[in-house]
């Protein structure tokens, strides 16, 4: 008796498997936009306070 991959007992297939890291991959994609974005955002506001003081 062989040993069988997780995905293959859940009854995923491969169509399924690669959904799955796709998805995974887009998320992390997103999360790594949007924490750049987040950074710009904040670096864009700190210039308009640092023009605004001065």
């Amino acid at each position: 008796m062989g040993r069988r991959p997780a995905s293959r007992r859940l009854g995923l297939g491969d169509h399924d498997r690669h959904l799955l890291t796709e998805g995974f991959r887009r998320s992390t994609l997103a999360a790594a936009i949007g924490t750049f974005g987040a950074l710009a955002l904040a670096a864009i506001l700190a210039a308009i306070v640092a023009a605004w003081a001065s």
